[in-house]
């Protein structure tokens, strides 16, 4: 066998062996690209559980509130999602809360829910005098949940790890509960449910995953239901109608 003919036939064999290389990875791409499809198929549905409509609830928060809606919007103006009518902003603090609920004609609403605080850096005290007001005010119960945790392992920047760990976060409920608790008023505790169910994002610490975080708004409003049912605003014949479709996690 000439030499010219013995390097064709290991280029041949190069070749197809190069092929069969190319040909599996393709395959790997594909079953890469099917799990992701796989995954998206089966994400999290928002619940069809709605407030009773003889019931007005007013519900406020910030970024982590507007994440549980949307993954491109910054704020929320009053959009009405399970009969609950939403309204946050990225970065909103204690400003954004007293400056909504102004505007807002809260002689509209039976129930306010507050999910604020996360970036108060762990102040609580100027929280206290206003929810005191809002909870003397007649025909109004108010409810507060507890800001979500923060993971530490996978805070971004010096800012984060400064005014965003999760001591800060601990530090704002051990405020917020003990006033809850001293005014009698209704909490729900999403710092426990986060922890244990919500992923934090990577590189960041502080806002969660995916996006948006569909079963955290799923959980909290079936909390709320039964909030609104402990506050007896929902008539006995009417409670049917507020009952879970779904089961939440």
């Amino acid at each position: 066998m000439s030499k010219s003919s013995s390097i064709s036939k290991i280029r041949e064999k190069v070749s197809i062996f190069l092929s069969i290389i190319m040909l599996a990875s393709s395959f790997v791409v594909l079953d890469a690209d099917f799990a992701l499809v796989s995954k998206a198929a089966h994400s999290d549905k928002y619940c069809e559980t709605c407030i009773d409509d003889s019931v007005r609830v007013l519900f406020i928060g910030d970024s982590r509130t507007v994440d549980m809606f949307s993954a491109k919007k910054s704020e929320i103006k009053g959009k009405v999602y399970n009969n609950i009518t939403v309204y946050a902003k990225d970065g909103a603090t204690y400003g954004y809360m007293k400056s909504t609920l102004k505007k807002v004609n809260l002689n509209n609403f039976d129930v306010v829910v507050s999910w604020m605080g996360a970036n108060d850096h762990g102040d609580f005290s100027k929280y206290s005098s206003y929810y005191k007001k809002l909870n003397k005010k007649k025909d109004l119960h108010l409810v507060l949940c507890t800001i979500g945790y923060s993971d530490n392992s996978k805070l971004g920047d010096l800012g984060d790890c400064l005014y965003y760990n999760d001591g800060i976060m601990q530090r704002f409920n051990q405020g917020l509960n003990k006033w809850a608790k001293k005014n009698d008023v209704e909490t729900i505790n999403l710092y426990s449910y986060t922890k244990k169910h919500i992923a934090a994002r990577d590189n960041n610490g502080v806002h969660y995953v995916p996006n948006p975080t569909v079963r955290l708004w799923n959980y909290t409003v079936n909390q709320i239901i039964k909030k609104v049912d402990e506050f007896g605003l929902v008539e006995e014949s009417d409670k049917d109608s507020t009952e879970a479709i779904s089961v939440i996690r």
